[in-house]
């Protein structure tokens, strides 16, 4: 006859009887394996791309979803112990690992970087003149010998015999960056499609990292010499800040980095970085919270979250704040104004959208209309997909192209003694 089985009393008074533990927590370790790798995929499957975030967000959530369930199976009451808690934390330790192993493999870059090696300073880069030195540079754009991105030489000859004629002063996104290689950048496309309306030369001025500070100086310098009958100037929401730093704001690395070489005290005063300090600065870890950005999961899982939810994730900026650059800004932009107006050249603006809110540049556009400037507005011509794959903020060859096609679009419908209008020259 076998013995009665004894209640066991519980804290409300009601009998229950034993129960055997269950004795497989497995499906639970399965499940945060299953959650995490689900995690990672729509990063290495999609890196960059508008229309999978229906999908990435999806897979996200089943994601998360089998996380959960894994946590409970795992610590769920009766199933916890020494020995499974252990094996979960082995499981998702393991599974990390091989997370962060593939995507070094898929060359996902972190946010941040264990630095063992300060590269030189690069030797090809004219700090005084924010310029290249054409005979030292040997990267993949074509540098002319004024130091510029540009195949065609800033030829003054060239006032007599070419009809149209423009001095384009820009900053990365003019000098190339994103694009393959030098003849898929936006000012070599346009060129060829003005051409094609009539004889035209585009002078490309543009190097990374300048604002209207650098963009005044260059046209004090090649307005008379070139007499372009228009100038277009780029005008991105980092010149609002980066205008109150000096033209020698960037150190130039070997490995071909444009690092800040100012960071603002707690006084509100700016210092100078040595090389060493601004590359650290600007990609090894510097606190705690740095060390998390070093992890590629961690990164690629933030950029997701991002993609996903990116007006929530990049609030906008207000640039008119106290400190902010907007007066800076504003006084360039009327210095430029005036030097064109001296030279009897036409002015364009051209306003640059922000990546993650295409729509978020109405401080921009209200600077512009309140010095009366002519500007070209190319943010309903892009989406995510024109541009180059995360953490990059620049276009893609896609986005050179879109950006072409509307600014010779708008030149040619203004162009100077035109009948023909338009919110171009």
């Amino acid at each position: 006859m076998l013995p009665p089985i004894n209640p066991e009393p519980v804290p409300n008074g009601v009998p229950r009887v034993n129960s055997p533990e269950p004795s497989r927590p497995r499906r639970g370790i399965l499940a945060c394996i299953v959650g995490a790798a689900l995690l990672i995929a729509p990063v290495v499957c999609w890196p960059d791309a508008e229309s999978s975030l229906g999908v990435q967000a999806a897979l996200a959530l089943v994601s998360f979803s089998c996380a959960a369930a894994g946590l409970y199976f795992v610590v769920r009451r009766r199933a916890i112990s020494p020995a499974n808690l252990l094996l979960a934390m082995g499981s998702v330790i393991l599974c990390l690992a091989i997370v962060e192993a593939a995507l070094a493999i898929a060359s996902v870059t972190p946010l941040k970087r264990i630095v063992w090696r300060v590269p030189e300073l690069a030797p090809w880069w004219d700090v005084e003149r924010s310029r290249i030195d054409a005979a030292k540079y040997t990267g993949p754009w074509r540098i002319n010998a004024a130091g510029f991105p540009d195949s065609d030489e800033f030829d003054d000859t060239l006032a007599e015999s070419v009809p149209r004629r423009i001095l384009l002063v820009g900053d990365s996104f003019a000098f190339g960056a994103g694009a393959s290689g030098p003849d898929t950048i936006f000012p070599h496309v346009l060129d060829r499609a003005l051409d094609a309306a009539a004889e035209t030369v585009v002078w490309n001025a543009s190097i990374p990292g300048t604002g209207q500070a650098t963009q005044y100086q260059l046209l004090r310098e090649f307005l008379p010499k070139l007499r372009p009958q228009v100038v277009v100037i780029t005008l991105y929401r980092n010149d609002f800040n980066e205008n109150l730093l000096p033209l020698d704001r960037f150190y130039v690395f070997e490995d071909g980095n444009w690092v800040d070489r100012y960071e603002g005290s707690p006084l509100g005063r700016m210092r100078a970085l040595s090389p060493s300090e601004a590359y650290r600065r600007a990609f090894a870890p510097q606190s705690a919270q740095d060390w998390l950005k070093a992890s590629r999961t961690a990164s690629a899982a933030a950029s997701l979250i991002r993609r996903i939810f990116p007006n929530r994730m990049n609030r906008p900026m207000d640039v008119r704040g106290t400190g902010s650059g907007y007066d800076a800004t504003r006084r360039l932009l009327g210095e430029i104004r005036d030097v064109c107006v001296q030279s009897k050249t036409k002015l364009v603006v051209l306003l640059i959208p922000d990546r993650d809110d295409l729509a978020r540049h109405a401080d921009a556009l209200r600077l512009t209309d309140e010095l009366g400037l002519t500007h070209i507005d190319v943010r309903a011509a892009l989406t995510d997909a024109d541009y180059a794959p995360r953490p990059d903020t620049h276009w893609n060859d896609r986005g050179h192209a879109a950006v072409a096609a509307v600014v010779a679009r708008e030149l040619i419908a203004g162009w100077p003694g035109s009948e023909v209008g338009g919110t171009a020259p």
